[in-house]
């Protein structure tokens, strides 16, 4: 299947399993993407290199391949500890 065009729908990480663990609130759930379309990889790569200061030179960022996966494949999060006092989600 080609990479340019992913159908895959998003899969859900909870915290928990409810039906393992009792608990009095319901599990955070972080939802990723399935598999990553060539877009979604080329943001991930162009965290790891950068121009340095005043486009002198490429920098390397390469500490930051799980920070760079994250920020570019988590869709959505939903759950308790992701909503503030008034009912609005907040990122995490």
């Amino acid at each position: 299947m080609s990479r340019f065009f992913v159908t895959d729908p998003p899969v859900a990480i909870r915290e928990f399993d409810e039906t393992e663990i009792v608990s009095d609130k319901p599990p955070n759930v972080v939802w990723i993407r399935a598999r990553m379309d060539v877009a979604t990889r080329g943001k991930v790569s162009g965290e790891l290199l950068k121009l340095g200061e005043n486009g002198q030179g490429v920098e390397g960022h390469l500490g930051n391949n799980n920070l760079a996966l994250l920020l570019h494949n988590i869709i959505r999060w939903e759950g308790p500890d992701f909503v503030d006092e008034m009912g609005r989600v907040i990122p995490c």
